[in-house]
């Protein structure tokens, strides 16, 4: 359960944009070598940065933290902040991102090392996202704007 807290902690001072360090190898402290590098490579080059959400869960206690990537991409990290367990099953919420849309969301699994593409609508403008399992460790939400490629329509000319 350690990891959980390690993951919690990473996340907390990366958000208030806080330079963060890794346990020495062997201690009781160290994470896993997948989480360490689950976690150094999604959050490489990334920013703090606000990013507006309604949550609508059962939980009273969700944490949540957002990030911005140089290639215009946001990470936004969620947690229900209480007591870690060993078997957690997470408690379904509800996300609404105010003004956003056009956004495909890839759901990362930074402990467990999944990464999937998650169920989005577009409600009013708004993106929102559903039934999303908020664990006891950090989740964390890749928020990608569709990118567009226009491509010239070519016709072949009329014979001569």
């Amino acid at each position: 359960m350690a990891v959980k807290y390690q993951t919690r902690f990473f996340i907390i001072y990366l958000g208030m944009d806080i330079g963060v360090s890794w346990p020495i190898e062997g201690t009781t402290m160290a994470l896993s070598y997948r989480t360490k590098a689950n976690l150094n490579t999604l959050m490489n080059g990334s920013r703090p940065a606000s990013i507006p959400v309604g949550i609508a869960s059962e939980a009273e206690n969700i944490a949540s933290y957002g990030f911005s990537l140089p290639d215009g991409d946001r990470l936004f990290a969620l947690w229900v902040d209480g007591a870690a367990a060993d078997y957690d099953t997470g408690i379904s919420a509800t996300l609404t991102f105010p003004g956003v849309s056009d956004n495909t969301v890839t759901g990362i699994d930074v402990y467990e090392g999944y990464e999937q593409q998650l169920v989005a609508s577009e409600e009013d403008g708004n993106l929102v996202i559903r039934d999303l399992l908020v664990k006891d460790y950090p989740i964390i939400l890749r928020l990608s704007p569709t990118r567009y490629v226009f491509l010239p329509i070519v016709s072949k000319a009329p014979p001569r």
